[in-house]
């Protein structure tokens, strides 16, 4: 059984001469998630890595983005800072080393530009530059076998069709 809150704001506003400007916001708050186990037992995966199944990814109680955006002409901005709450370390793992009880919330900002052509060679396309997590965040070590979570934690939104 899966209980969650989407949140999903947009604002645009065209400023003429300067462009456009759009502001979106995406939150997921997950109420309850549960799963029955290969055993047929009911199992809360919320707020919890859920690194012993293949069943339930990490689920962080709440997870944000944020993105700003701006468009004039053949020329495009973007900004996106995303969170992700903190989760419990559960499961098994292969160190001397006793973990956190919690793998902590974390933050992560990507941002680039794109210029859009028409022109070049009776084609079109665009060339996009990118910085990847522009504030240098890293992810928590913990001690399992590739040293961090590299499960993705997405909001119930990117598990849905777009309509």
């Amino acid at each position: 059984m899966v209980d969650v809150l989407d949140l999903t704001a947009t604002y645009n506003i065209d400023y003429g001469n300067w462009g456009n400007f759009s502001a979106a916001l995406n939150a997921t708050y997950y109420l309850t998630y549960d799963y029955a186990g290969l055993d047929g037992n009911v199992v809360d995966a919320l707020g919890r890595r859920n690194a012993d199944t293949a069943l339930s990814p990490p689920l962080p109680e709440l997870v944000t983005t944020l993105r700003f955006g701006w468009l004039k002409g053949d020329h495009a901005a973007t900004f996106l800072a995303k969170y992700t709450d903190e989760i419990t370390f559960d499961g098994t793992f292969s160190s001397a080393f006793t973990p956190r009880q919690v793998i902590p919330e974390s933050y992560i900002a990507n941002a680039s530009y794109t210029y859009f052509f028409d022109d070049l060679f009776d084609s079109s396309g665009n060339v996009t530059i990118g910085v990847n997590n522009l504030f240098d965040w890293e992810p928590r070590r913990l001690p399992v076998q590739v040293g961090f979570e590299n499960r993705r934690m997405t909001t119930s939104a990117e598990c849905s069709p777009s309509l």
